[in-house]
């Protein structure tokens, strides 16, 4: 009986500790939405007040400045990086992880040397790069750099994963006839949907959030992404907080959102994954 109140104490301590860390991760998010809907004396004078009066014309006004086309490029960015990071990746990391080659441990190592490169440090040649083959100031200028600079985390997590595979379950599919490609791709990815799918969001994650690339290799307004934009929206509207924090807000939703949709489907995978063998 003593064990069983113990339990159930700890449990209750551990549930009031998670919605605490809860409570502290959400108040961000809710002030920063909150507040787009205030004046800018509200803003400034009662930042933690609600708003007297729910200003939705603020969100409008962010949106008409350059917001949407902004949430557009940044899509089209992100979704472009992540699907041929996350392709390049199963492909490099599948016979590092499986086949047996003379340069197998070489090339695990040349991956992972790529980790210790900082973009900042190739500035300077990727620029004149993307200039001299006609790529400077286009969407490609953004989507090249963001996946090379972006594979070799993802192919490891993605090697370590397939490198944990039972072998039987390989051997079993090409003793029924499944080519390598079908093993790949009908045995291997499946089961590797956990680790698939977290490499995706935090790639989602990485290039939604991207500036340095996307100020220095691009120019045009059209091609503006959220983090440049943001900027940009900054120097139109300095004096007007409410719009900027509102252009703020709409440039976190559809992350959000993501991360809502998907993280039923990921701790599933998690789960399924921990009995994949």
């Amino acid at each position: 009986m003593k064990n069983r109140w113990t339990k159930r104490l700890i449990f209750g301590i551990v549930v009031m500790l998670l919605f605490l860390i809860a409570v502290i991760e959400l108040v961000p998010f809710v002030w920063m939405f909150m507040s787009g809907f205030k004046s800018n004396s509200e803003l400034l004078l009662e930042p933690f007040k609600l708003p007297e009066k729910w200003l939705a014309g603020n969100y409008l006004r962010a949106w008409k400045n350059g917001i949407g086309k902004y949430l557009v490029n940044s899509v089209f960015v992100t979704v472009i990086s992540t699907a041929m990071t996350l392709v390049l990746s199963i492909f490099a990391a599948y016979p590092i992880a499986r086949m047996r080659y003379r340069f197998r441990k070489a090339s695990l190592v040349f991956v992972m040397s790529g980790l210790m490169l900082a973009p900042m440090v190739a500035m300077i040649p990727l620029y004149k790069i993307l200039i001299n083959v006609h790529l400077y100031d286009t969407y490609w200028a953004m989507i090249f750099p963001y996946v090379a600079f972006r594979l070799p985390f993802t192919i490891f997590l993605i090697w370590s994963f397939f490198a944990g595979i039972p072998k039987d379950i390989e051997e079993s599919a090409i003793i029924d006839g499944c080519s390598p490609p079908g093993v790949l791709w009908k045995i291997f990815v499946p089961l590797s949907k956990p680790i698939i799918s977290t490499a995706g969001l935090l790639a989602v994650r990485t290039f939604w959030n991207e500036l340095m690339f996307a100020l220095c290799f691009t120019q045009s307004a059209k091609l503006k992404t959220v983090p440049v934009g943001l900027l940009s929206l900054k120097s139109s509207m300095e004096t007007e907080w409410p719009v900027l924090v509102a252009g703020l807000a709409l440039s976190t939703l559809p992350v959000v959102i993501l991360y809502i949709l998907f993280q039923k489907q990921l701790i599933r995978n998690i789960t399924a994954g921990g009995v994949k063998g």
